[in-house]
């Protein structure tokens, strides 16, 4: 299934497992019901927690959020990228030339609470499995160990 922004619709065509989501007014910053929108919360990781929490995850692992980016400026000033994209699984993720929204850590935190608070209150769980992670606001669990490898 693909969950896409509504205001990339042009690039992709609906289908029975393409769902557009508004994302430019949604009715609170934690939307449970992912029809009436979402709220984007300074970063993907939120949209995507949103979606998780509609389509009935009791359970959500993190894995991959470093929670470190290298950029110059402020936190929401638009840059361009000048090389390779050294903030994400691959360097190609944001070409060079490309445009990107500098991250603003301190609200992906606030909005990473928000979403911990709603997971917790209806008595679901989010964990953070990434090897090395910076980010603080979900119980760290051992990879290794959570999907016991090498045993």
């Amino acid at each position: 299934m693909k969950f896409i922004s509504a205001r990339n619709e042009h690039l992709v065509r609906e289908d029975g497992l393409t769902y557009f989501i508004d994302t430019s007014n949604p009715p609170s910053r934690f939307c449970d019901d992912i029809a009436l929108g979402v709220h984007e919360g300074w970063t993907v990781t939120f949209a995507a927690l949103q979606i998780a929490y509609f389509l009935g995850f009791q359970d959500v692992i993190i894995i991959g959020l470093d929670h470190r980016y290298q950029f110059e400026g402020r936190p929401n000033d638009v840059s361009i990228m000048r090389e390779g994209d050294p903030n994400h699984f691959s360097d190609g993720y944001f070409g060079a030339g490309q445009d990107w929204d500098n991250p603003d850590l301190a609200r992906s935190e606030e909005s990473y609470r928000i979403a911990r608070q709603q997971f917790e209150a209806a008595g679901r769980r989010i964990v953070d499995a990434t090897v090395d992670g910076a980010c603080r606001e979900f119980e760290k669990v051992n990879y290794e160990e959570y999907f016991r490898l090498g045993a």
